[in-house]
């Protein structure tokens, strides 16, 4: 029965420390996308206005912009939000706003794990509407048909598959097909089912951004352009044909094509379709080289800013060298920084060591409203941001002797959810 009641115990107080440690990863996860949800706003509008004065003929350029965004999710934790009185100023306000409004504390992680279980949800029924499709091999490729009328496309990340309407293979000829057909296994060498995935994850994070959500239509209208220009080259297809192969393959869709946003599809609006139709008009042969070279420049871009945003940032955990004396019921009543606790109080894994002398001094200096000579501190704990943090050890202290150094040994003990905590 003791037994029983111990084990009893043990979860209860594993699950309160899960709570405790939860309450404040919801703060620190609201704050720091807050922050890149800020920033990707105008991160956004670069990218908007660069494809728009990039003209067709760099289409692998106008996609690579669309890696800026990349950027977005690492600004939560510069020391700039620190260090400017105006953000400084703001992080309070909302810190505050956060720790004491439980519902606004878990409605960003709430939003987000919704959002993302929307698409999963989405990707989910598709899947196993294509599964239950009869498949043929057509060129060589195994593919789903499907009686709807619908433009080819792909789908699925692990297990990629290209979903080909029937009345496709019913009119159109051998060479249509396989042309249709390199279009789709293109989208999937290039990764942009990734990068889809990629995009809407990005969506569900900065949810508040919701001029991402608009821009959804422009990287795919992009990433079509650039899957454009590679068929055409490897199929070596003029544009006259290959438009003429885009209007064919329009004939048999459907007005309205509502599809899974897990899936990378034709057109939905007569606009986009004529965009497609003159970028086609005007393509021009390019080199490999070139955009392979041009590709590892915007990598290099991309990475040496991601390096730069990291060595301006906080990182992942700091230790905390103050301390702090807590009362009987467990409140902070006085906060110790290094530069004050020098030569006063020194510990390691073993024992806690107070030099009476310079601790009366100490307290002298700052009172605060805690037992003089009995009480508790809390040492060796880590911050993830400035006024967010965790762990720590406490020691019970009591100063009735007249030792002049106080030793008090104890054992370090670890928390498994605020280790959790610290490495995320």
């Amino acid at each position: 029965m003791t037994e029983i009641i111990v084990i009893t115990e043990n979860i209860a107080q594993f699950l309160r420390s899960a709570e405790d440690v939860l309450s404040v990863l919801s703060v620190y996860w609201s704050l720091l996308l807050f922050r890149c949800a800020f920033v990707s706003l105008p991160l956004l509008l670069l990218v908007r206005i660069l494809r728009r004065i990039i003209t067709d003929r760099y289409t692998w350029l106008r996609v690579w912009c669309w890696s800026l965004m990349l950027l977005s999710p690492f600004f939560g934790k510069l020391r700039f939000w620190y260090e400017s009185p105006v953000m400084r100023e703001l992080t309070g306000s909302l810190y505050d706003l956060l720790g004491h409004h439980t519902l606004l504390r878990v409605l960003w992680p709430a939003i987000t794990a919704g959002l993302v279980i929307r698409s999963l949800i989405r990707a989910g029924r598709l899947r196993r509407e294509i599964d239950a499709l009869p498949r043929e091999v057509s060129d060589g490729v195994t593919v789903s048909v499907t009686p709807l009328a619908v433009s080819p496309f792909s789908t699925g990340l692990i297990r990629p598959q290209i979903v080909i309407p029937e009345k496709f293979l019913e009119t159109m000829s051998e060479r249509e097909l396989a042309d249709i057909l390199l279009h789709e296994r293109i989208h999937i060498r290039l990764g942009h089912l990734w990068i889809f995935a990629l995009w809407d994850l990005l969506c569900a994070l900065l949810f508040p951004n919701l001029l991402l959500f608009r821009s959804s239509g422009l990287l795919r209208e992009d990433l079509e352009a650039l899957c454009d220009r590679v068929t055409m080259r490897h199929a070596r297809l003029s544009a006259y044909d290959y438009g003429r192969l885009i209007l064919r393959s329009h004939r048999f869709t459907a007005k309205e094509n509502v599809l899974s946003t897990v899936t990378l599809t034709g057109e939905r609006t007569y606009e986009e379709a004529r965009r497609r139709i003159l970028r086609i008009c005007a393509f021009r042969p390019y080199r490999p080289a070139a955009c392979f070279l041009l590709g590892l420049c915007c990598a290099a871009i991309v990475g040496g800013a991601l390096v730069l945003l990291r060595q301006a940032s906080y990182p992942r955990w700091e230790a905390n060298p103050c301390i702090s004396t807590v009362d009987e019921s467990g409140r902070i009543k006085g906060y110790y920084d290094e530069e004050a606790i020098t030569n006063a109080v020194s510990w390691d894994r073993e024992k806690v060591v107070i030099h009476r002398a310079l601790w009366e001094q100490l307290r002298s200096e700052d009172p605060g409203s805690v037992d003089p000579e009995h009480f508790w501190i809390s040492f060796d704990s880590f911050s993830k941001l400035p006024g967010i943090g965790g762990g720590g050890q406490m020691v019970e202290v009591d100063l009735t002797g007249g030792e002049e150094d106080l030793i008090i040994p104890y054992e370090w003990t670890t928390d498994f959810w605020t280790e959790v905590f610290r490495y995320l």
